[in-house]
């Protein structure tokens, strides 16, 4: 049983999911880890030496209070003293160590070190206090003897403390270290993985699209539409290829269809509405008796009409035969210049008749250009002739050509009701005939754009449109030099 695109895809993404939440997973175990070594160096290690540092401080402070004391009997000293006693105490409080482990025991003998010197200096106090001679007892001696001892138990304190810092920044650099290496290999191997498994899936989906859009591609441009297509692929893609085989069929029948109709109306209409109109126009000259007013003006309009009807019949034609790719192959390299005049020439009696003024600006320094006269000719006449149709009496209309990139632009601008911007592309469509709200269709076949869009994709030009509502259009082609 084959599997689903959808299958697939969940499946592969299932795969990669896990990957991710693997890496990821590890990651933020290793980061965990990472801060809590960092909390305890930050909050703990470096609380504890900026304590001890205080501790000292404090006991610096004692000294230097005790011996002004001494000297001068000033009792601002003396609370000064007890002032920086206080601190010591509060410090060396504030340090937190298991009273079991190395830490605790040097703790505990700076309180003992710490409590000696005060009951040496007390003891000194309350001599002076009875009023006797200092000269006579001094314990200055022991008291630095312990004061050098609490010295030196802060500074293995203050060692061990830092001894722990390095461990830590070492374990903290190795966990690093070690993180980055494997979330680098599991970040790769889950590209690798998500890369094979997307190739995979792409490719079985991929390969049956190629040869379908191959397949695709021969028949627009073969206009054939034999084949058939048996792909190995999953379900949805065996389902369209099935859809594509037997649209080829209907496509096929379609086209028969079509090249008999386009027979039918060469040979049974075009022929006949070629009589009907010269036959009117043989009656409108007297040839069967004389024609009244009202005759002449009946005569008139089935002559209009015919001419429409053969026009139609022509731009048919002219279609189908652009569509199967029957360009006619008389290229040659002329300039765009003359045959945008001649067109200018041949359609001001129009221009006169609604009193609309044109404007040519043809750039005098246009390159030669391939391509066929009389389609060309064909493209400016049916958008000069749009633009006629389109614009108000007493409008502008504006024809200008300029080299440009390797190519000749000639655009064609009017000043008429203008195009919805969402028909700018479907304008170009077969049969395709654009309204606003305060105008109605014009009379057409609707396949004056679409032929003009096809013999300049033919020539190897592009052809657009740009407009808006009440500010006219402007359509522009392109054609390599």
């Amino acid at each position: 049983m084959k599997l689903t695109i959808f299958q697939r895809l969940v499946l592969g993404y299932l795969s990669i999911f896990l990957l991710v939440v693997a890496l990821s997973t590890y990651t933020i175990y290793q980061l965990y880890r990472l801060n809590n070594l960092t909390h305890l160096i930050l909050h703990v290690d470096n609380v504890a030496i900026n304590d001890v540092n205080k501790i000292r401080d404090s006991l610096l402070s004692q000294i230097r209070y005790e011996n002004k004391y001494l000297l001068t009997r000033d009792e601002s000293f003396y609370k000064q003293f007890q002032i920086a006693k206080q601190d010591f105490v509060r410090y060396l409080s504030g340090l937190s160590y298991d009273s079991n482990s190395d830490q605790g025991a040097l703790i505990g003998r700076i309180k003992e070190l710490h409590s000696e010197y005060l009951s040496l200096f007390e003891k000194e106090v309350q001599y002076l206090n009875e009023g006797k001679n200092l000269s006579e007892i001094s314990y200055k001696e022991e008291k630095q003897e312990h004061i050098n001892g609490v010295i030196d138990v802060l500074k293995e304190l203050n060692t061990y403390t830092q001894s722990n810092i390095d461990g830590k920044m070492m374990t903290l650099e190795a966990t690093g270290k070690r993180a980055a290496e494997m979330s680098l290999i599991m970040t790769i191997t889950t590209l690798l993985v998500g890369v094979f498994i997307s190739l995979v899936i792409t490719k079985s989906i991929n390969k049956p699209l190629s040869l379908l859009k191959d397949r695709t591609k021969k028949i627009a441009q073969s206009g054939v539409f034999d084949g058939y297509l048996d792909l190995s692929s999953p379900p949805e893609v065996n389902e369209l290829a099935s859809s594509f085989n037997f649209m080829c069929a209907k496509l096929k029948k379609l086209d028969q269809m079509k090249v008999d109709f386009l027979s039918h109306v060469s040979h049974d209409l075009r022929t006949p509405l070629t009589s009907i109109r010269e036959g009117t126009n043989l009656l409108l000259e007297g040839v069967g008796g004389d024609v009244t007013d009202k005759q002449k003006r009946l005569l008139t309009i089935i002559g209009e009409e015919s001419n429409r009807l053969i026009h139609s019949v022509n731009s048919l034609l002219d279609l189908s035969k652009i569509e199967a790719g029957i360009m006619p192959a008389d290229f040659e390299r002329i300039n765009v210049a003359p045959l945008i005049n001649q067109v200018i020439f041949e359609t001001e009696p129009l221009m006169e008749g609604k009193n609309i003024q044109i404007t040519g600006k043809v750039s005098g320094t246009l390159p030669e250009v391939n391509i066929n006269r009389e389609r060309i000719l064909h493209v400016l006449r049916n958008l000069l002739g749009n633009a006629i149709k389109f614009t108000p009496e007493g409008g502008k209309i504006w024809v200008s050509a300029d080299p440009a990139n390797h190519e000749v632009t000639v655009s064609v601008a009017d000043t008429g009701p203008g195009i919805p911007e969402e028909k700018l592309f479907s304008i170009f469509d077969k049969f395709h005939q654009v309204s606003t709200k305060d105008q109605k269709k014009r009379e057409g076949t609707g396949l004056g754009l679409c032929i003009a869009k096809n013999i300049i994709n033919a020539h190897g030009g592009k052809i657009w449109a740009k407009s808006k509502i009440g500010q006219g259009s402007t359509f522009t082609f392109t054609l390599p030099v």
